[in-house]
């Protein structure tokens, strides 16, 4: 070890030194809980959607889960977080700061405008 210390001042190389691998994230919702990925994807969108759509637009971009039916996780934890809020009678959920866009019936008050990224 100190061989290999002093080669590495002296500039010359170094013994059999293995490549740094570069390791990427299997998608931007890596590490994210349930409930802050499917606020992402709902802040970006806009718009409301169903569990299912929110799902699926998650695995596209990598998210993994561990549930043996994500679908059914991702519902209850979003049931459990109170940014989220379930737009009757379709089954489609929105944020709770979008309070006002909605109708009764789940039609838009107001255009919902997208963040970009």
């Amino acid at each position: 070890m100190i061989e290999e210390m002093e080669a590495m001042q002296d500039g010359s190389p170094t013994v059999d030194t293995p490549p740094v691998a570069t390791i990427r994230p299997s998608g931007r919702f890596k590490g994210m809980t349930r409930g802050d990925a499917a606020y992402q994807v709902l802040k970006e969108n806009g718009l409301k959607m169903t569990v299912r759509s929110i799902v699926d637009a998650l695995k596209a971009e990598g998210f993994k889960s561990e549930a043996k039916h994500p679908t059914d996780s991702m519902r209850a934890a979003m049931r459990r977080d109170r940014r989220f809020t379930r737009l009757e009678p379709f089954g489609a959920w929105g944020l709770v700061e979008w309070e006002g866009r909605f109708a009764e019936d789940g039609t838009p008050v107001q255009e919902p405008v997208a963040i970009t990224k």
